[in-house]
């Protein structure tokens, strides 16, 4: 599988180890919003066991810690 191989090579590559429980790919389902006029979609994406999870939770704490320093920093300046 090209984007699984993908994956594999990046976390390898910044030493993120991979289970093999967690060699999957995300799935992606929609819900329609039947009551917006005109009609619009929910898309819920199931991670749960995904290749890329150990990224994604060091991606959402970098950018946690950005986002906490702008507001530190934004708060200084009023």
């Amino acid at each position: 599988m090209k984007i699984f191989d993908s994956h594999d090579s990046f976390n390898n590559k910044h030493g993120i180890k991979v289970e093999e429980d967690f060699k999957n790919l995300p799935s992606i389902h929609w819900l329609p919003k039947v009551h917006k006029k005109p009609y619009k979609f929910k898309y819920i994406v199931n991670s749960r066991s995904c290749s890329t999870k150990k990224l994604s939770i060091r991606m959402t704490l970098v950018l946690q810690a950005i986002k906490t320093h702008v507001k530190k920093i934004l708060s200084q300046s009023s």
